[in-house]
């Protein structure tokens, strides 16, 4: 016979429910940034092709195409690691342990 505590049960059910709420709200918060970093990179590339529309030399357009390479890879990098700490918050989410069974609560085998 399997014997499990009322408490118990509802422990494992908030601890399963405030998980999942705390790894959505953490993917919010990525693509929040990520939304936010793109917006940003789109700016750039408007601005990007004024400056290139408006330059005088072939090296002015080089150099401004340079440069929005530079901060569209610099923004690419943000994206990674964004994404790298939020998969790893979320693990750190999901191998949390519910709270210790209470003394007088048994399994049955």
């Amino acid at each position: 016979m399997l014997r499990f505590g009322i408490a118990t049960a509802l422990s494992r059910a908030h601890h399963s429910a405030s998980v999942s709420v705390s790894a959505l709200e953490g993917w919010k918060e990525f693509a929040d940034g990520w939304f936010a970093r793109h917006q940003k990179s789109a700016q750039a590339a408007l601005e990007v092709a004024k400056h290139i529309g408006d330059a005088n030399a072939p090296s002015d357009i080089l150099r401004e195409y340079q440069s929005w390479f530079t901060r569209a890879m610099e923004l690419l990098a943000e994206d990674g690691s964004a994404y790298q700490q939020q998969v790893l918050r979320a693990g750190a989410h999901l191998n949390a342990r519910p709270e210790k069974r209470q003394s007088g609560e048994r399994r049955a085998s």
